[in-house]
């Protein structure tokens, strides 16, 4: 039956189809091996030239692949791949189609053929490449993503991909790798996905599939979950301290040690500062308060698609998330608190003519005024915070939060303004590698500042847009939390910790009273106090 199935298909094909097209649909289909689907595509792999420049013992080898791309392949299977070739030339000299004396002259020649593609192949966009290659054959399976002729349209802009690998490659010190992802908030496409590593010599995709801790880049997660359950961030206070918290009978460890990463402390403080200043021990006491179920379930629904244990250390970023699924949850801050899924398939147009298309639509995942009051903190934290060393790289409009993990093996900066979200990372891929002196500021930030300066530079950019309803607070509640001082007693300010290296100063800008649009409390509410690496 399957033979007669496939006459019946040649008879149609026929009938509609001269043989030259078919034989040219033919050559741009089939398998070459090597990743090759196309005899362009074949010469460009094995040759780094086109179909067109290629000699006749070139084009014999090509011909012969076909039948056993991998038995005869001229890489890992030169010799089989020689015989293979010779024959095709043989047939080709016996039926006339060369001499035999060009056919003699030339099995006499080395296959000639590169180990790799070369580097143009895949360009700036490898990952990007492999990242959409992978959504097609989930979705359509292998034999129509990678042989079924689609025309496929992508989210991808080659202008800020390009950007994006300059702005990592040219600030990443030796030794650790980076990666970056950007997503347009308003729709989900992603508009650069890049790696510092070479997709020559490794295919794992660190924007996709690398999975690292968060570190502190985690905790706006938390203070969206405060705002939506009614805390003011500007009048819900905590005391920053070293913490050692009993966390209830039959639990493995019972107690939980909690210190800033600079281990500097400024007493009592608001919700906003310990934001800016990334503190540790207030975030911990907060996650308490809260329930880590709720931290857990909000970063959820903003996009993390990463199991996350509900423990009270996820407010520090313990658990494992990728830079994809981390700029998606950013990018929903950035959206009012709409979510999209990350899309990297706009269109795919079948030789039918069918046309697929891909729109993601959004959900809300928290209240437009959650989003802003967190928007505007975050912005505050560009000017006053640890990321306060972004606008000598970047002056326009721009929300964020750092990220360092344990011994600085981890570095994020995750960041936004309306129009576009990005994650940075940076670590060894290979395992969790000290960087003794690196915090998310150190190079995350600058690599971020750079891009968002290539790609907006000095375009007009309108600030976070206030939402008609602001979240209503209540008095907030918690076991650990502490009442506003009054009057607010200054906190001590020690200088940060001497391993906070940046590329260039910070700006002198000093924190004086909550961002414009969140609920403020007085001035004097704002003490003056030391900012803790994060």
């Amino acid at each position: 039956m399957r033979k007669i199935r496939e006459a019946v298909l040649a008879w149609e094909l026929e009938s509609r189809w001269s043989k030259d097209q078919i034989l040219t649909a033919y050559l741009n289909t089939v398998y070459y091996g090597a990743g090759a689907y196309g005899v362009q595509a074949a010469a460009q792999t094995y040759f780094h030239r086109d179909i067109w420049q290629l000699t006749l013992p070139q084009c014999a080898l090509l011909a012969g692949l076909p039948r056993s791309p991998v038995g005869y392949s001229p890489v890992s299977d030169p010799t089989d791949a020689l015989q293979r070739r010779d024959l095709v030339l043989t047939l080709m000299g016996s039926q006339g189609y060369v001499s035999a004396r060009q056919a003699a002259a030339a099995s006499q020649t080395r296959l000639g053929v590169f180990d790799a593609p070369p580097p143009s192949q895949k360009g700036p966009a490898a990952y990007f490449v492999q990242y959409v290659t992978e959504q097609l054959i989930r979705r359509y399976g292998v034999t129509q993503a990678l042989e079924g002729g689609l025309k496929v349209y992508t989210s991808l802009d080659l202008r800020m991909q390009r950007d994006a690998l300059a702005a990592l490659k040219s600030t990443l010190p030796a030794g650790p790798a980076g990666a970056l992802v950007s997503i347009d908030p308003a729709t989900g496409y992603i508009r650069a996905m890049v790696a510092s590593t070479d997709y020559r010599t490794t295919k794992f995709n660190l924007a996709w599939q690398a999975h690292r801790q968060l570190g502190s880049a985690m905790k706006p997660f938390a203070l969206a979950a405060a705002v939506e359950q009614g805390a003011n961030p500007a009048t819900t206070y905590y005391t920053s301290q070293p913490l050692h918290l009993f966390l209830g009978p039959g639990a493995v460890p019972p107690f939980w040690n909690v210190s800033t990463f600079s281990n500097t402390y400024a007493g009592p403080i608001n919700l906003v500062q310990a934001t800016w200043q990334s503190d540790n021990t207030v975030y911990a006491q907060l996650a308490l308060d809260l329930g880590p179920r709720k931290i857990v379930t909000v970063a959820h629904r903003m996009g993390i698609t990463s199991p996350l244990a509900a423990y009270p250390s996820i407010v520090l970023g313990s658990e494992v998330v990728n830079p994809l699924e981390v700029a998606d949850a950013y990018a929903t801050f950035a959206a009012e608190g709409v979510r999209h899924d990350p899309q990297g398939l706009v269109k795919v147009v079948f030789p039918s003519g069918h046309v697929d298309r891909f729109v993601s639509r959004g959900r809300r995942a928290i209240p437009a005024g959650v989003a802003y009051v967190v928007d505007k903190i975050l912005e505050g934290n560009t000017r006053f915070g640890t990321a306060a060393a972004l606008p000598s790289y970047y002056g326009g409009i721009a929300a964020g939060k750092t990220g360092t993990t344990t011994n600085s093996a981890d570095a994020w900066f995750c960041g936004f303004d309306p129009r576009l979200a990005t994650a940075v990372w940076m670590g060894y891929p290979q395992a969790e590698v000290p960087m003794p002196g690196v915090q998310g500021a150190t190079y995350c930030v600058p690599i971020w500042g750079k891009y968002y300066q290539m790609v907006f530079g000095s375009q007009p950019i309108a600030d976070f847009v206030q939402p008609l309803r602001l979240p209503v607070y209540k008095p907030w509640i918690g076991h650990h939390a502490v009442a506003s001082p009054q009057p607010t007693p200054a906190a001590p300010s020690p200088s940060p910790s001497a391993t906070s290296q940046r590329p260039s100063a910070k700006p002198t800008a000093s924190p004086s009273a909550p961002p414009t649009g969140t609920p403020t409390a007085s001035p004097a509410a704002s003490p003056a106090v030391a900012r803790s690496p994060a």
